[in-house]
């Protein structure tokens, strides 16, 4: 297979499964969600005001929703991804890939080092561990400039990575004061299930102030 045949395979692919984990997020809402569970953990991220449920901006909505799926558990310290993969199945072999790239899946703060338009591929260093890791997301490398932060969800591939299509950026001068929020909170004495949420929170409150808005897909 020649370079070019081999990065078109990859793009088919990439929109393959693009469309299939969009389409299993609603299928696990549809049949793992609970309306007790999203109160708690809209209220975990402090969304309620005077009873009503107040979102910034529509991104935020992918947010919650990205948040409420792999990282708000119930009683039995299950995700609602978790509960779906427990309770539902056998799926076909495609539908089966991209659920354990999301139960595989992990959140980190990253700097974009590097964007490349024609391969729709973005090139991020996790800041805490010094890893490189390169995406494939048609949004970041049409729109997205050298240098940025990006706090999100990474979903590993056999011949890929891509970002869950929910992702909170920052300008490059936050690096520090992030990366002290993650360090401070990693250094607490709770689960790492709990340290994960707690810095999704943090960085959901920080994205209202300090994020910058991109197109994420």
């Amino acid at each position: 297979m020649n370079v070019l045949s081999h990065f078109s395979s990859r793009l088919r692919s990439y929109r393959k499964y693009r469309a299939l984990q969009l389409s299993l997020n609603g299928d696990i809402l549809e049949k793992e969600m609970s309306k007790e569970l999203y109160e708690e953990a809209a209220a975990y991220l402090e969304l309620w005001r005077e009873g009503i449920l107040v979102f910034e901006s529509e991104s935020e909505c992918d947010l919650v929703q990205d948040f409420f799926l792999n990282d708000w558990c119930d009683d039995e310290g299950n995700t609602c991804v978790e509960r779906y993969a427990q309770n539902h199945g056998p799926h076909d072999r495609d539908r089966n890939i991209v659920l354990d790239a999301m139960m595989a899946s992990r959140t980190s703060l990253f700097r974009l080092e590097a964007v490349d338009p024609r391969r729709a591929e973005i090139h991020l260093r996790d800041v805490l561990h010094g890893e490189l890791t390169t995406v494939i997301d048609f949004g970041l490398s049409q729109s997205a400039e050298a240098g940025v932060l990006l706090f999100g969800r990474v979903l590993p591939f056999p011949r890929f990575r891509m970002l869950s299509g929910a992702s909170m950026i920052f300008p490059p001068e936050e690096q520090d004061s992030l990366a002290e929020i993650v360090e401070r909170i990693l250094q607490r004495s709770c689960s790492q299930e709990e340290k994960a949420r707690r810095i999704f929170r943090k960085f959901f409150q920080r994205n209202r102030t300090r994020g910058m808005e991109v197109v994420a897909r």
